[in-house]
């Protein structure tokens, strides 16, 4: 007859296990224990941290947003002070016997609007015509002034006043029409002077 052993259960040895958390806590507090100089140095090191002034945040005035555009190769922002919409006309109706800056006019939400080439103004090479849907950023305050075409619309961003540059480029008749160069290299448009310019007007009493 087969007699199957017995299995014998040994008893848990708690005070084993309790003496090795013992020994695990003590090598914890060890490890996270400074010397009184590494504390000092921590101390230091934090207070200079704490001491550090945060970057102050500009003030309104001291900054412009800005919506950068193009020309062909040639790259400009105006703030969006100026700017009421970038839109999409389906077609320009040319008006005759006008200046060739004059690309002609649209209708926009009844209301009609000049929509100019600026590039001669500008010293560049006028844009292409006959787009089927050409990109016109349209200008304006309180009421839309005119509209311009441009070939295509970069992001929106926000620069500091005191960053920008003397203009630079530009024909000499059209540096009024430029306040200054940015950083990136493009021109920032004078929507004032834009909207003062004579020449971005049809002269309705002929």
């Amino acid at each position: 007859m087969n007699v199957e052993p017995k299995t014998v259960a040994r008893k848990f040895d708690w005070e084993s296990a309790k003496a090795q958390i013992e020994r695990a806590r003590i090598a914890l507090d060890s490890a996270e224990s400074l010397s009184p100089q590494q504390e000092l140095q921590l101390l230091q090191r934090r207070a200079m941290e704490l001491a550090l002034e945060p970057p102050a945040v500009p003030a309104d005035s001291e900054v412009m947003e800005v919506v950068g555009f193009q020309l062909g190769d040639e790259y400009f922002a105006i703030a969006t002070d100026f700017v009421l919409e970038l839109t999409h006309p389906d077609s320009i109706t040319p008006v005759p016997d006008c200046r060739d800056e004059l690309v002609g006019i649209v209708n926009l939400r009844g209301t009609v609007t000049s929509v100019w080439d600026i590039r001669k103004l500008l010293g560049l090479k006028r844009s292409r015509q006959g787009d089927a849907q050409p990109s016109v950023l349209v200008l304006g305050k309180e009421r839309t002034e005119f509209a311009m075409i441009i070939d295509n619309v970069e992001t929106i961003s926000t620069i500091r006043i005191d960053e920008i540059l003397e203009p630079m480029g530009g024909t000499r008749s059209g540096r009024e029409l430029i306040f200054g160069s940015l950083r990136d290299g493009r021109l920032l448009l004078n929507g004032d002077a834009l909207f003062g310019c004579v020449e971005l007007y049809i002269d309705e009493t002929g």
